[in-house]
């Protein structure tokens, strides 16, 4: 008995023990931990948050007219759990689960039942797969093209996600996710969020089209009207190299560049810049997407508020550039509209880029649907309009690089504004190694032309662009000494600096993306082209003095020497400033209103400058002039507008092109200077100097230069 006690006893005691421990616990629960427990009840009670789309910002040009913005739109919309419906995946996957919960049942019992719970959605399917073709006219086989485009992305998702739970479960710790086996039922088992998403499928672009679908398809489960913006290029063609165009995100390989921002990642459906302007911009003109999230009671738990994108101004004038891009383009207006063309209109004063052409163009509103023929079928899109020739192509200046080869000589005193270099009609065929004169095939030369004006000298040489007297000044100059002249001018290097992006990010606090600019052509001054290029004229290789050859060629505008239409506008905009350097601006900046942050003055002497105003003058206005002619035709000839004309043409045979540059003032100091260069163009005094006096009409007639013609 004795013995029975102490047991009991000790059972006793072992009980009061773990009933303490019950106690205690209890009592912690209650108080210790009865915050976390209530936050953990009320998380099971908040619904998941829900997405709050961004605006993307807007592109603008100078005055203020909006080049590529977003428009309300409206897209009828279908659930995945109707598309599923077109997908034999999701229909094999179906029937496995049916028979897998229903093991008395055979395949064929388990398809029929599985087809009969699930016949009336697809009627609805096809219904509205029907009512998209005819409201919008788009092909059914495109519309069936996009909703098997829907069910592939969506499946494509789900096995990664069954994959990864497969891997992480140990049915394949060594390999990769795509080599992973997953059977189809383990992908419908999935269950991603994206299961149950609506995804567009047209747009329903008229009002007509819109009440029917209203009125036709929203009884439909799964099929919905949402209000969109949409991406719009008021201007269709205009600036299309330059603005660029959006198109759909692709989530795996653009996010990267928000990596640490969920809410600016890209989501099914919402669009990323692709080309021009529209990409380069895009870390400021995409905004990011708020979030509210509210509780099963309908309550609001939070809000993180929507930031739209920030909007982009360009220095374009699209006025401008429309009516230049109407010129180059019209056979009436322009004998060579067939060919390509790059032309390039910039304000001295600023170096603000006022129009940048290059045609053909493109339709910036179909570029997408049009994108692979336009690529890829030069019969219908003949030469090549998605390549900005004004920036991205690159020539050989021919004869408008001489008058920066005559500034080298002057200012390193290889000659003087009278120095005459001859160029006789007895040295009819150049000696080895240099090119002749352009005279010789008219029976002539330019001793004989300018005999009684003071012969072949500086002035002379520019007005009738005589080859042997600069390719034989080219010889005289140190080959380090000719490339450093052409570099101060923006030859060989990149020259169009990228948008400043500080200015703009304000509360989006990005780093990713902020280096990104247009692409644009260095062009060569050298043996060598510097991969990637230089920014120091020190880093650029120098010629070889083996190459003297190539030296007096580049002192034609050819050989070793080739530019960008840009280019050659900016060195000849830096002439016009009076030897002062600017590099051109296409993105405008409030910090900097007249651009002279990369302002430098290259030194150029008050003779030197004057040489070369005066020979460009003379090209002009001057008999034996060579744009004397074509501005005798011209308009700029018969009105008195208050102008001062300075050109110097230029042609090229390997390859084919013919050039434009010069520049326009008036007595009040507003200039404007340009470039042109037309692809297969035989002469620049016939086939580009006439385009450049009606692109400086267009200019004047604008109110960038010059007294408006009366009305």
């Amino acid at each position: 008995m004795i013995v029975y006690g102490r047991r009991l006893q000790a059972f006793m005691m072992v009980c009061l023990a773990l009933l303490a421990a019950c106690a205690a616990r209890l009592a912690y629960l209650q108080t210790a931990e009865h915050e976390s427990s209530l936050r953990a009840i009320e998380e099971l009670r908040i619904r998941p948050p829900r997405q709050l789309p961004t605006v993307r910002g807007t592109i603008y040009d100078r005055n203020g007219r909006a080049l590529a913005i977003d428009r309300p739109a409206f897209f009828l919309h279908v659930n995945y759990e109707l598309t599923r419906l077109l997908d034999d995946r999701f229909w094999q996957a179906g029937i496995e689960q049916l028979r897998a919960r229903q093991p008395d049942m055979n395949r064929e019992q388990a398809e029929l039942a599985f087809r009969r719970a699930h016949q009336e959605a697809l009627t609805d399917l096809l219904q509205t797969m029907d009512a998209c073709a005819q409201l919008t006219g788009t092909d059914p086989e495109e519309i069936d093209r996009r909703v098997r485009r829907i069910n592939e992305d969506v499946w494509r998702l789900a096995r990664y996600i069954a994959a990864w739970r497969r891997r992480a479960a140990g049915g394949g710790a060594d390999s990769s996710l795509q080599t992973v086996e997953v059977g189809l039922t383990e992908v419908l088992a999935a269950d991603i969020r994206e299961m149950h998403e609506d995804y567009p499928l047209v747009e329903l672009d008229t009002d007509s089209a819109l009440l029917e679908a209203q009125l036709e398809l929203e009884r439909i489960e799964g099929v919905s009207i949402q209000p969109r913006a949409k991406r719009d290029y008021p201007y269709g063609s205009a600036a299309c190299q330059i603005i660029g165009w959006v198109g759909p995100a692709e989530p795996q390989s653009e996010n990267e560049l928000f990596d640490k921002d969920e809410h600016s990642h890209y989501l099914a459906g919402e669009v990323s810049g692709k080309e021009g302007v529209e990409r380069v911009c895009e870390v400021i003109l995409r905004g990011r997407r708020g979030e509210i999230t509210y509780n099963l009671d309908g309550e609001l738990v939070e809000h993180k508020e929507t930031l739209f994108g920030q909007d982009v101004r360009l220095s374009l004038d699209v006025n401008l550039q429309q009516r230049l891009e109407a010129i180059l383009s019209d056979p009436n207006t322009n004998p060579n509209a067939d060919r390509g063309i790059g032309a390039v209109v910039l304000d001295v004063a600023t170096g603000d880029i006022l129009a940048m052409v290059s045609v053909p163009t493109f339709d910036l509103r179909t570029v997408r649907r049009d994108y692979g023929a336009l690529l890829n079928d030069p019969n219908r899109f003949p030469n090549r309009p998605l390549l900005n020739k004004a920036l991205a192509a690159e020539y050989p200046p021919g004869s408008t690089a001489k008058p920066f080869i005559l500034v080298a000589g002057l200012e390193e005193n290889k000659i003087s504004p009278w120095t005459v270099i001859s160029c006789p009609f007895e040295d009819q065929q150049a000696k080895y190694g240099f090119p002749n004169c352009l005279l010789f095939r008219l029976g002539g030369c330019h001793d004989w032309r300018w005999a009684n004006e003071g012969g072949n000298h500086a002035r002379n040489a520019i007005r009738g662009s005589c080859n042997v007297y600069f390719s034989r000044l080219a010889e005289r100059i140190d080959e380090r000494a000719l490339q450093r002249w052409l570099f101060r001018f923006g030859f060989g290097r990149d020259i169009l600096p990228g948008p400043a992006f500080d200015q703009y990010l304000g509360d989006l606090d990005r780093t990713e993306g902020v280096d990104r600019n247009l692409h644009q052509a260095t062009g060569q001054i050298g043996r060598s082209r510097p991969t990637p290029p230089v920014r120091r004229f020190e880093d650029l290789p120098p010629i070889p003095t083996s190459l003297t050859t190539e030296r007096r060629y580049m002192g034609i505008g050819q050989g070793l020497f080739t530019a960008s239409v840009l280019q050659g506008a900016n060195a000849i905009a830096a002439l016009a400033r009076g030897g002062i350097y600017k590099p051109p601006r296409l993105f405008l900046s409030d910090a900097d209103p007249h651009n002279d942050a990369g302002r430098t003055d290259l030194g150029l002497s008050k003779t030197t400058l004057e040489t070369v105003r005066d020979g460009m003058e003379a090209v002009v206005h001057k008999s034996g002039g060579t744009a004397h002619t074509a501005f005798q035709q011209s308009v700029l000839n018969k009105d008195d507008r208050g102008l001062k004309l300075f050109g110097k043409t230029g042609s090229t045979q390997r390859p084919e092109c013919a050039w434009y540059a010069g520049w326009a003032e008036d007595s009040t100091g507003r200039a404007v200077a340009l470039a042109i260069v037309v692809e297969g163009g035989q002469s620049g005094a016939h086939d580009a100097a006439p385009l450049g006096f009606a692109m400086i009409q267009a200019c004047n007639e604008a109110g960038y230069v010059g007294r408006k013609p009366a009305d």
